[in-house]
């Protein structure tokens, strides 16, 4: 299984360009994209979703693909999750409630970060703009 890394450097070495339309991930062109490259895409989508969606913000960047593997799999029109950064975190009163770092003056709330907070806007910004699948009727 290839690492978003691998990924990444594969797009770069094959020529490939990537474009976030309609809250999917579109790499082309399609006759340049083996079908190994193909399953990693699949395998690493919040990953590489977040990657081109934060313009190379590290920080805000490992956030959103945490909130975005939350997101994927769910199917509009339903409950939205609350969305954290890291699931295990035991933040203090200090602290961001979503990613457990230390609050910084002047960004974010009282309760999340500002990476946080942007990366929580990215996420369901990309989810939201994802087309609604259809339901069956029963």
């Amino acid at each position: 299984m290839m690492e978003l890394t691998e990924i990444l450097n594969e797009i770069r070495e094959r020529g490939l360009r990537a474009v976030i339309r309609g809250g999917n991930l579109f790499i082309g062109p399609g006759d340049k994209v083996r079908d190994e490259l193909r399953d990693a895409l699949k395998d690493n989508m919040a990953g590489l979703l977040a990657h081109f969606a934060c313009g190379g913000d590290e920080a805000v960047e490992w956030r959103a693909a945490k909130m975005l593997t939350h997101l994927l799999p769910l199917c509009w029109p339903c409950s939205v999750p609350c969305l954290f950064a890291c699931l295990d975190v035991e933040p203090g009163e200090t602290d961001c409630k979503s990613c457990g770092e230390l609050l910084a003056t002047g960004e974010g709330d009282s309760f999340i970060c500002g990476e946080c907070s942007r990366a929580k806007d990215i996420a369901l910004t990309i989810w939201m703009q994802r087309p609604v699948q259809s339901m069956r009727a029963a």
